[in-house]
């Protein structure tokens, strides 16, 4: 009895560390290809890559001599890590997606294989394996920002084998009575130290050969256009990976952050005579007129932004920028760019920009936003990511900010944004008392390319357009200024005034059209986004093509692995867990994106949500067998009616929380969301090992792969569902799919005998 229960001990401390290193494992991936594939490619074969949980489950399902299974498995799993993410990271890009989403899968469907397997053999404890489940991914879920923040790529990746060796290794020895191979998994482990050497991370670590070979990334249109020289910095974090370019052009080099968006970082000695020239860029024209007495940068980056405010004389400038290695980059080239960030009338704030404008308690003469999230190479791509520094809640809080003579300055991507941008704006200067009849006096749009390609065509050649909006009518001098260098840049004007190339708003301000017709545009989603759906980029009306085949992916896998199922009562047990994937999962991403703006850093909101969710998730887990709370809920299932009951009620305590709480420490807002979540959480983790169970007295422990591996596929389905309702409707039709779900799983105990029986 003794041994059986020191094996059990071994083999849930076993189940720990590979989930955990299964978490690491993901998010690595992610960050991999974020950096050599466009956002939405990355998302995708990501999510794809997760469906071999479910594969795995479905390779586990009724093997033989299991314990001889999941010895073998265990051996592959660690060094899976090893191969796949190094033999992407070391070749040359390959411009085939199948075969990257075939090489990520791989260890998922290893890692679902054994912890299925697991599942099946120890099915007697299996919310204790469970619990060991979700505790493992949420150490893993918060244990990656350290590994990232402190070691970077390589030695996250060197950790997160070790931690998969150490699993494998409790489970072969919990599980394996000849243990025989031990040995091969202690060498495994010398392997891995020996070859992880100081020297040999360095080696690695530069030669991203996919990275640089990879058509989608800014070092491949820098080298295009103006030339790559070398590479003077290279960091990752749990954020993104963040390199400084040296090009050709001697007077910049250029900050890239996970591939994709860039900033200029610009030659400065401390003399502003010798950087003129930035009077020609058309972020100048923000700060070549009126008041600069305070001024806030939001996404400062390389400080070009700031050199531009300080030509144009401003004093006291609060510059905002989220990522840290982009400030270690500067730092490290102070001796270029003039130490910019600590000259006396630059205050660095290093944190999310729509936290700091939710905090601070300023008063601005300028607020001045320059492709916050940019992309030179798509930034289309952007369009499932979250953007709160352009939402409705966002605007209003910039012209609260704003002196009254203030203004509020975009320099934005495309026609998409600066339309989308403006008629936000629109929407707030309407809310605030403005007369539609007097609302061309409060913006101005400035073409970023030539005055002859704007009338050549004014919708389809706008470039890098800039979007001023005041907080009161610009003047006549005002617009006689902007004008006059607007001339002298020699750009198009969109809208100065009487002079407009924008006829659908003419209209608008006489009247002619009502709100919803301006906004309306015959292909693109124009209209203002929230922080309920912050979805800026997405601009699709109906589904992105993305959310598509990954909905369509999910979809068909399920529908397949539903049509070999023969026997009633296994369809309708599958059922019930796939239901309980897609309803986590619709739970779990609105959490997620709703604590990016109350956090102020996704990668922190990603990493505590989910280590809430999962360690409170853990614990109900644990408790859900016991026999007081078996003996005082008197049905397994209540946890069900409780979850439907909490996602209905704590929608409202989260906006309280946050609209309460949203300019106090860090650490009391960690405090805040726990105490909200835990609840949540906690019943939310009972539900599978009650089905788990409920398999096992009805004799059916070889379905218990097959369920798991559903369970695993319906969970990348429920994620799409998600992130479409919440682009479609906003987060809380998310959450309220989820609560239905979850009471009809509950109301289905009630119908047993019954063709509602759900299990």
């Amino acid at each position: 009895m003794k041994n059986n229960y020191e094996k059990n001990i071994l083999l849930l401390i076993g189940i720990s560390m590979l989930t955990m290193s299964l978490i690491f494992f993901e998010v690595l991936l992610t960050r991999l290809f974020s950096t050599i594939l466009m956002y939405h490619f990355a998302f995708l074969i990501t999510s794809i890559a997760i469906l071999g949980l479910g594969v795995g489950g479905m390779v586990a399902y009724k093997k033989e001599k299991i314990r001889v299974f999941i010895a073998k498995y265990t051996l592959v799993l660690p060094l899976s890590y090893l191969i796949i993410i190094l033999g992407i990271y070391i070749f040359p890009f390959l411009n085939n997606l199948i075969i990257y989403g075939i090489l990520a899968m791989l260890p998922f469907i290893i890692g679902g294989t054994i912890i299925s397997s697991v599942f099946k053999e120890k099915s007697s404890i299996s919310n204790r394996i469970y619990f060991a489940d979700l505790t493992g991914s949420a150490l893993g879920s918060l244990g990656i920002l350290f590994l990232l923040n402190r070691w970077g790529f390589m030695y996250s990746l060197l950790v997160i084998v070790l931690f998969g060796c150490i699993g494998s290794l409790l489970l072969t020895v919990s599980l394996w009575e000849k243990k025989k191979i031990i040995a091969p998994l202690l060498l495994l482990l010398f392997i891995v130290i020996i070859l992880f050497q100081g020297i040999w991370i360095e080696s690695l670590e530069a030669s991203f050969l996919a990275y640089y070979t990879s058509p989608n990334t800014v070092i491949s249109y820098l080298q295009n256009t103006k030339g790559v020289r070398s590479i003077d910095f290279i960091g990752w974090n749990a954020m993104a990976r963040t390199d400084v370019i040296e090009t050709l052009d001697a007077r910049e080099r250029i900050i890239i952050t996970d591939g994709g968006a860039s900033a200029p970082m610009m030659k400065f000695n401390g003399n502003l005579e010798e950087i003129e020239y930035l009077k020609e860029e058309i972020g100048f024209i923000p700060f070549s007129f009126g008041k600069k007495e305070k001024n806030l940068i939001i996404g400062s980056g390389g400080g070009r932004d700031v050199l531009f405010a300080l030509l144009g004389e401003a004093i006291n400038i609060d510059a905002v920028e989220i990522n840290p290695l982009t400030i270690k980059a500067v730092e490290k080239h102070k001796d270029f760019s003039g130490d910019l960030y600590n000259t006396q009338d630059v205050n660095l704030f290093v944190e999310d920009g729509r936290s700091f404008v939710e905090r601070t308690e300023e008063k601005y003469d300028n607020i001045y936003l320059s492709m916050v999230m940019a992309n030179a190479v798509e930034h289309s791509t952007l369009a499932l990511s979250e953007g709160y520094v352009f939402t409705v809640e966002a605007f209003e809080k910039y012209m609260d900010l704003l002196t009254e003579d203030g203004k509020l300055s975009f320099v934005m991507h495309s026609r998409a944004d600066v339309f989308r941008g403006l008629n936000t704006a629109i929407q707030v200067l309407l809310n605030r008392g403005v007369e539609k009849n007097n609302i061309l006096d409060y913006f101005v749009i400035i073409n970023g390319t030539s005055l002859e390609d704007t009338h050549s065509s004014s919708d389809a050649m706008l470039h890098m357009p800039l979007l001023m909006i005041k907080k009161s009518p610009f003047t006549e001098i005002e617009y006689d200024k902007i004008q006059s260098i607007v001339n002298q840049q020699e750009r198009g004007a969109i809208h100065i005034n009487s002079s407009t190339v924008l006829s659908k708003y003419l209209d608008f301000s006489k009247g002619k059209i009502d709100y919803a017709a301006l906004v309306d545009d015959a292909t693109l989603n124009l209209k203002p986004v929230t922080d309920e759906n912050p979805f800026f980029y997405n601009f699709f009306k109906g589904i992105s093509s993305t959310l598509t085949v990954l909905l369509l992916f999910s979809g068909f896998m399920l529908i397949k692995i539903f049509r070999t199922i023969k026997e009633e009562e296994i369809k309708r047990s599958s059922m019930y867990f796939a239901l309980l994937g897609i309803a986590f999962m619709l739970v779990e991403i609105p959490l997620i994106q709703k604590m990016v703006l109350f956090l102020g850093n996704p990668t922190i909101a990603f990493s505590y949500i989910l280590f809430v969710l999962l360690v409170s998730g853990g614990l109900g887990s644990l408790l859900s067998s016991h026999k007081i709370w078996q003996r005082y809920t008197g049905t397994k299932y209540l946890p069900l009616l409780l979850i439907g009951f909490f996602l209905f009620s704590q929608n409202m305590a989260m906006r309280t929380a946050i609209s309460i709480f949203m300019d106090v420490g860090m650490h009391l807002k960690l405090i805040i969301i726990a105490m909200i979540i835990s609840p949540l959480g906690f019943f939310m983790g009972m539900p599978f090992p009650a089905g788990i169970r409920k398999l096992q007295e009805k004799g059916k422990v070889d379905e218990i792969p097959l369920v798991w591996g559903i369970n695993g596929a319906a969970s990348v389905l429920g994620a799409t569902l998600a992130l479409i309702a919440s682009i479609k409707w906003g987060f809380y039709v998310s959450e309220t799919i989820a609560g239905i779900i979850y009471i009809i799983l509950f109301l289905g105990e009630f119908f047993r005998k019954s063709k509602l029986e759900i299990i």
